[in-house]
């Protein structure tokens, strides 16, 4: 907050008396919420979030495990939340570089489902321990998450089997031959109501044209849309 502001604060009774309930209401709501992990410059909080401690708490606990961005966390939440709310059967897969984390807080939501990480970074030893050291850490259960290292469609077709439904299908990386491999391989897998959710469709053209390819070979018309606190999905039908 900037000095003029506090000064206007300090010397504006009303403006004051204001400013001191909303930090007693946010302290209140907050007590239990490890605001410290989550105080970096590039992990912006949203206001409206103070209200969900919840939500706000598992960020935190996610936090030291991910390199992504508060709203791409956030909105993995609010979609896993989403999903079960509807009930969408299946489980939760991140394609692309272990070091998202972003599969991590869905564990959170929702326990009881099964985790898939596949990594196509090839930045392999490293990224795994750092996804078993978070799992632990977090409680999570180990039997949940399978963690697959050198992932390609071919490692994605020989997992379908196991894995069988997908709720929700999240791809992360901003090439084209990543992208239309994952969706080749596993967007049959993706569960009637299902979401797909591309991470980088809108910043990179190689992720955006491999998404509008496939979409084009298979004769699906929809393309992903923004859903407000979602990001850039596609429901499947």
């Amino acid at each position: 907050m900037s000095s003029s502001i506090k000064n206007r604060i300090k010397t504006n009774l009303i403006v004051r008396s204001f400013y001191t309930l909303f930090r007693q209401t946010i302290s209140f709501s907050l007590r239990f919420t490890p605001l410290q992990s989550i105080s970096d410059p590039q992990f912006h909080l949203a206001v409206n979030d103070f209200l969900h401690p919840i939500k706000l708490s598992c960020l935190g606990k996610v936090k030291p495990y991910t390199l992504n961005t508060y709203t791409a966390l956030s909105n993995a939440y609010l979609l896993a939340r989403k999903a079960t709310k509807e009930n969408i059967k299946g489980s939760y897969v991140e394609c692309g570089n272990l070091s998202s984390g972003v599969a991590l807080i869905m564990a959170l939501v929702d326990r009881d489902r099964d985790i898939w990480h596949f990594d196509f970074s090839g930045n392999v030893p490293e990224l795994s321990r750092h996804i078993a050291d978070a799992i632990s850490n977090l409680c999570l259960p180990a039997q949940k998450h399978h963690v697959i290292e050198k992932a390609s469609k071919g490692v994605l077709l020989d997992c379908k089997e196991e894995m069988g439904e997908i709720a929700i299908l999240r791809l992360n990386s901003s090439f084209y031959e990543p992208t239309k491999s994952a969706l080749e391989a596993l967007y049959v897998q993706v569960a009637a109501g299902g979401f797909i959710v591309f991470d980088d469709y809108e910043g990179y053209l190689g992720c955006r044209e491999a998404v509008k390819d496939f979409l084009t070979e298979r004769g699906v018309e929809n393309l992903p849309v923004y859903m407000k606190n979602a990001g850039w999905i596609l429901q499947k039908r």
